[in-house]
């Protein structure tokens, strides 16, 4: 009985213990999560809906800069996503935002905004020259995809990375309408709908 009662008493110290740190475990992971911006929720992300977009700064594979004020005037979507990692999603997504005519004149500019670097760019253009075609931003360091708060939302996989998420701003700044998509989808046409919606 004495023996029972022992190892009783070693099961509940041993499951208390597990607990605890677990508990422990659990609030250290989730601090680490919200630094990199997991856990965030479309709610988060609409938050920004009617907002001034924050500064931002990208370049191109041709140096090319593009910040909130030189892109005054101009409809501009930006497509945060997972850039090369994405094959084939982020990758068709990108080349099909790029080709279509309707979203891309000299009232419009649609990004795709990456984390990548440059490099690994340069080489994948030469094993899919297609992708040669899209108009890439670089977000060096992902202090943009931070700012927007798209990291960490539901169509994110991988941490202080963006997923599949659309950001669409009007002439004067303003953001008029987000989606993220999980199911990482083609969008074009509703990007298309979205611009036409706004001045």
């Amino acid at each position: 009985m004495k023996q029972k009662y022992k190892t009783l008493k070693k099961i509940i110290i041993v499951a208390v213990a597990v607990f605890v740190i677990a508990g422990f475990a659990k609030e250290r992971f989730a601090a680490k999560e919200k630094d990199a911006g997991i856990g965030k929720g479309e709610d988060e992300l609409e938050s920004i809906l009617g907002k001034s977009a924050p500064d931002f700064r990208f370049t191109d594979l041709e140096g090319n800069e593009y910040t909130k004020e030189s892109l005054r005037g101009k409809k501009t979507v930006l497509f945060f996503n997972e850039g090369l990692a994405c094959y084939p999603a982020c990758w068709d997504e990108m080349v099909a935002l790029s080709r279509d005519s309707r979203i891309n004149n000299e009232g419009m500019v649609v990004l795709s905004v990456v984390v990548d670097r440059k490099e690994s760019w340069e080489n994948a253009i030469g094993k899919m020259p297609d992708l040669g075609e899209i108009k890439e931003a670089f977000d060096e360091n992902g202090e943009a995809s931070k700012a927007f708060g798209v990291l960490g939302l539901k169509s994110s996989m991988h941490a202080g990375v963006p997923g599949h998420t659309y950001v669409i701003i009007d002439r004067e700044g303003v953001i008029r309408s987000v989606l993220d998509d999980p199911k990482m989808g083609n969008n074009v046409a509703k990007v298309f709908v979205e611009l036409g919606r706004i001045n």
